[in-house]
């Protein structure tokens, strides 16, 4: 308010006061003053400030917009003195917030210069010095040490890059009598999906299906499908099922033109060439359907041998066309050994997508082990030149035993095809000692002790024959003795070993009733021994071999944990044994 007087009468305090107020109610907010000195600021706050009770002091002060000296009475420093003790709660709440916002740390104290004399003094220069030194010492001694270890570790050979079909064993199945999920007496393809899980186990990585076309003759060959196995949208949910437990599905595709329960090529006339162009077709028409490769049985021995490679690159190329970077397909050729020979010159060929198979039915009708030494050293040589996959025999292995080795020594071949070169081929049902019937080479396959063996709640398409009996999937199982545990463990152990998927072959010892060979790659090695004789004992000391090995497996009872010493080795009758050692420098 300008040119304001206040008197010292007991009115003006409340004449002041109610213009005051109505100054608040009416007018905008005062506009800050410019103070000239300390004393106007005080002033100012107070004349803003809505001020209860004023002193009776007579006093006077200018407008606080009007530029000029201000004056202040004696009095009017007890009512500033007055009213600051009333406002000192608020001047307390923003003192202690400017506190509190600037934190100082009153503990520390800054070095002194007499503090810094004594740390630049040769003492503690030299202190410092060693501390340094001893750091890139140790630094380095690290360094050096590290090298030294490198220099002198053995070099290692890379392993060679494996393609689906060279890692795990195979699994041979018979569809219409493996297992019946429809409940038509005939095995399917929903069958073989239910019983995934069981091929897993025994670390099985690719399943080839046969037949999977008619067993009648054939018209269109192999893309008619037998519908009483199934039908394409069956076979789509179980290419997903076993890519998801790592398995690749094979289709055996055969032609069958005249309806023969077992189906060769001897019947084909490989001149015609509509019908080879119409087999091609056929070959493309599954692959787009995501099957991962294709088996065929091939009888080669009256066949040119530029027929012969004509067909095998036509096919050959189909297979590289269909082929991706996460999905090759393969070609599965079957034939005899002495079909083999005849193939050994076009072998050379056919490095990449495409596998001969072949029979070691000479293994077993050779008494002398001179000899099955002999066919070993055969087949390795074809492998020198194309992957091989191996069968123990044509139907199934427990069948083909004479009565005279019943009993372990079947162990022994068994043994044999997980431990030599190239990929072991298991025919259906000879994990559980299944055995051919009378009337057919594709007996049914026993899962357990209820009717029909688990095969399938309705009458089979087959008589079961009782003279074939053999203990059943469920009987096998939980006992560590079976033939199925055995089989497991085989599967087990040549997937896991780098030696027995790649590593060379070399026989160490071959007399009459005993064979040992050693399959190596890089510094670890496997033995394996062979006795088809009685209790011996033998001395591999001389070898060049080391004194003792790891015993991962053995054909007759448990597998125990144990150190094999080679210069005294106790040989067990008819019993294999597989031993694991490393190679010193």
């Amino acid at each position: 308010m300008q040119g304001k007087t206040l008197a010292a009468t007991s009115a003006a305090p409340d004449e002041a006061g109610e213009k005051s107020s109505q100054d608040v109610a009416n007018d905008s907010p005062p506009e800050p003053h410019v103070a000239r000195d300390e004393k106007a600021v005080v002033i100012d706050i107070v004349s803003t400030s809505n001020v209860e009770t004023l002193s009776t002091d007579s006093y006077t002060t200018a407008a606080p917009h009007v530029p000029g000296p201000l004056s202040t009475p004696a009095s009017f420093a007890e009512f500033s003195q007055a009213t600051v003790k009333k406002r000192g709660r608020f001047r307390d709440i923003f003192s202690f917030a400017k506190r509190d916002h600037v934190k100082t740390d009153k503990t520390f104290k800054p070095l002194r210069r007499l503090d810094l004399q004594i740390a630049n003094g040769p003492k503690w220069m030299w202190i410092r010095r060693c501390v340094i030194a001893v750091f890139w010492l140790t630094w380095i001694s690290l360094m050096v040490a590290a090298l030294v270890v490198i220099l002198q570790s053995p070099d290692c050979k890379l392993p060679p890059k494996l393609r689906w079909w060279q890692k795990k064993p195979m699994y041979h199945i018979a569809i219409q009598s493996y297992y019946d999920r429809t409940g038509d007496g005939i095995g399917d393809l929903l069958g073989i999906q239910q019983k995934i899980k069981y091929i897993s186990r025994l670390n099985i990585g690719t399943i080839i299906i046969e037949p999977f076309h008619n067993l009648k003759a054939d018209v269109n060959f192999s893309k008619v499908l037998d519908r009483r196995f199934g039908n394409i949208n069956e076979l789509k949910p179980l290419l997903k099922i076993a890519t998801r437990s790592d398995i690749k599905i094979v289709l055996d595709l055969t032609p069958n033109p005249r309806g023969a329960e077992e189906y060769t090529w001897s019947h084909i006339d490989f001149y015609d060439k509509d019908m080879l162009d119409g087999l091609l077709l056929d070959f493309r028409f599954w692959l787009r359907k995501g099957v991962d490769g294709i088996f065929i049985k091939m009888e080669t021995a009256n066949l040119e041998k530029n027929l012969i490679l004509n067909l095998l690159k036509s096919w050959k190329e189909i297979s590289r066309k269909y082929s991706t970077g996460s999905k090759k397909r393969l070609f599965i050729i079957g034939t005899d050994k002495e079909e083999g020979d005849h193939l050994v010159s076009v072998l050379k060929e056919f490095h990449g997508n495409m596998i001969f198979m072949y029979y070691l039915t000479d293994l077993m009708k050779n008494s002398n082990l001179s000899e099955t030494a002999k066919s070993l050293d055969d087949y390795q040589h074809k492998m020198e030149n194309a992957w091989c996959g191996f069968f123990l025999v044509k139907g199934h292995f427990s069948s083909a035993i004479t009565k005279k080795s019943v009993g372990m020594q079947d162990r022994l071949f068994i043994m044999l095809l997980f431990s030599m070169p190239g990929t072991p081929i298991i025919y259906y049902g000879d994990e559980i000692g299944l055995k051919d019937y009378k009337g057919t080479k594709y007996p049914l396959m026993r899962w357990d002790n209820t009717r029909f063996a688990g095969f399938s709640n309705n009458l089979p398409w087959t008589k079961p024959d009782l003279d074939s009996y053999t203990p059943s999937v469920l009987q096998q199982s939980d006992n560590p003795l079976s033939i199925l545990s055995y089989y497991r463990n085989l599967g087990k152990i040549r997937t896991k070993e780098e030696a027995l998927q790649f590593g060379d072959f070399n026989i160490l010892s071959n007399t009459t009733n005993l064979l040992a060979f050693i399959r190596q790659w890089d510094k670890t090695a496997i033995l394996v021994v062979l006795n088809f004789g009685g209790n011996t004992t033998i001395d591999l000391s001389g070898t060049l071999l080391p004194p003792s090995a790891i015993l991962l497996a053995k054909s007759k009872g448990l597998t125990p944990c144990e150190l094999i010493y080679l210069n005294k080795m106790k040989v067990e009758a008819t019993t294999g044994y597989i031993l694991k050692y490393f190679v010193e420098q």
